[in-house]
């Protein structure tokens, strides 16, 4: 599977027009609305090897897969990056302590998204506890008002409730 996701309604009809004028079927096709975000996810490994080699981006199991090196290149992918990572995968905390995570199988990515925020400034770490089938589930930890704030202010992320539970932990501290 090949998945774009945007806010931008108009971007995903149009990558959806530009697929289907490359002749593959409506049947590879899901589009999904969401009102935070527009999902196209296309069925065909053929288009997934060819955006692989044109974008550099590896091709395999999820929890083996790195981030593009072309994003470490540019500070605006590396928030998008982040963003992404963040509010597909993220969570916000109250309990106990005050803290925003990303979970991940893969520690690969985790690893790299801390790469990520240390070039942006934003302090975390990374710890690692049995999942589903004592599979490793490795959380990227972002505690500290002024780490949490720095988050905020730099990544801006786009899930409206994930938003709201920042703003509120940022207030609490407050």
């Amino acid at each position: 599977y090949t998945t774009f996701v945007n806010q931008d309604d108009v971007l995903i009809k149009y990558l959806h027009s530009f697929f289907l004028n490359l002749g593959l079927s409506k049947d590879s096709f899901d589009l999904i609305k969401r009102s935070d975000a527009s999902f196209l996810i296309i069925r065909s490994s053929l288009i997934s090897v060819i955006l692989s080699k044109i974008l550099e981006l590896d091709v395999g199991k999820k929890n083996m897969i790195h981030l593009p090196k072309f994003i470490f290149k540019d500070k605006k992918l590396k928030i998008a990056a982040v963003k992404g990572a963040f509010d597909a995968e993220g969570c916000v905390s109250f309990t106990g302590t005050r803290r925003i995570s990303i979970t991940s199988n893969s520690n690969i990515w985790i690893k790299q998204l801390k790469i990520i925020l240390e070039d942006l400034k934003i302090k975390s770490r990374i710890s690692v506890e049995n999942g589903i089938d004592k599979k490793p589930l490795h959380r990227l930890l972002i505690t500290h008002i002024v780490n949490i704030k720095r988050f905020s202010e730099i990544i801006k992320p786009l899930h409206s409730k994930r938003s709201k539970k920042l703003e509120q932990i940022i207030q609490s501290f407050n």
